[in-house]
């Protein structure tokens, strides 16, 4: 999807650009009003974000037919802490708005996924999940979703994890999404994820309650209700004890829990949490979670 991005104040252009990049949109920034004319006439553009209260900008963007979010009340990034409330609304409008309106080849690969699993992280997750990824190869048909604590001005990208591992299929949660065998999910921080009938995936309108985004518990919570095989929760280097709770449910209901050994992680208090509880039935380094998961996928759980 790209978005055209007409903002007149560079600090907002600039930071405004970074969080639509991160979450997976393409985008163009466009301030020439030629230029801009130049490319409402086209198809390429999917939607206009622009300067609110500027009228000669509306009348050219309308012409266009494309969906228009005027940018009013935009916060100052860096300085108003409202900020990243207001590109998550904004990317729950995109993500609304320019979802497919057809499941994507519905039931195509749904059938050879052999399981879904949760990946859990937080403060110092991004090496260990480039490092168990890299280490679990393919041909295992396993579909992750991730559940990472980030902000929305983060750079969070999806080629530190798609270059770990080529085999795999990495991307946003957006709209409805089929999952696949070696698709790895990301769970964004502005909105829930709804687990349907097929492996279909929905990006809900929902904000995540509590302190977390996204919140692994309430990630947990959802995938447990869903109607999915062979499932499995890893949580790795992460502050605080999100997904603890989540993985004693998931325990109970006989599933597996893995651990990144705290000596291993950046920031142990979330794989400490999962080890105290007693839920966790392997606990290792993210190479060592690779392989044990290889050996639970090749004997069928």
């Amino acid at each position: 999807m790209l978005i055209g991005l007409v903002l007149g104040d560079r600090k907002c252009r600039e930071a405004l650009h970074n969080v639509l990049r991160a979450f997976d949109y393409d985008c163009i920034t466009v301030g020439h009003e030629s230029v801009i004319q130049e490319l409402a006439a086209c198809d390429n553009i999917d939607a206009w974000v622009f300067d609110a209260g500027h009228d000669e900008l509306f009348d050219i963007l309308a012409k266009s037919d494309k969906y228009l979010l005027p940018a009013d009340n935009l916060p100052v990034p860096g300085v108003d802490p409202h900020f990243d409330t207001w590109c998550e609304g904004l990317l729950r409008q995109l993500d609304s708005a320019l979802k497919k309106p057809a499941y994507e080849q519905a039931g195509a690969s749904w059938s050879d996924v052999s399981s879904v699993w949760i990946l859990g992280a937080s403060t110092g997750g991004g090496p260990a999940l480039r490092t168990f990824l890299a280490g679990i190869g393919n041909g295992h048909n396993a579909a992750f979703i991730i559940g990472q604590h980030t902000r929305l001005g983060d750079h969070f990208h999806l080629s530190d994890l798609q270059n770990a591992n080529p085999a795999l299929n990495v991307s946003f949660a957006r709209g409805v999404k089929q999952l696949r065998p070696n698709d790895v999910l990301i769970a964004p921080p502005h909105a829930q994820l709804e687990f349907g009938l097929a492996g279909r995936v929905t990006l809900s309108n929902a904000a995540y309650s509590g302190g977390y985004t996204p919140n692994i518990n309430q990630m947990i919570y959802k995938w447990l209700d869903a109607d999915l095989p062979g499932k499995g929760v890893i949580i790795f280097s992460g502050m605080d004890d999100d997904g603890a709770q989540g993985c004693v449910k998931a325990a109970e209901s006989g599933i597996p829990v893995f651990a990144q050994l705290p000596e291993s992680s950046i920031c142990d208090s979330m794989p400490s949490a999962v080890i105290d509880n007693g839920s966790a039935v392997f606990v290792g380094t993210p190479l060592n979670l690779a392989s044990s998961f290889l050996d639970r996928a090749n004997r069928g759980r």
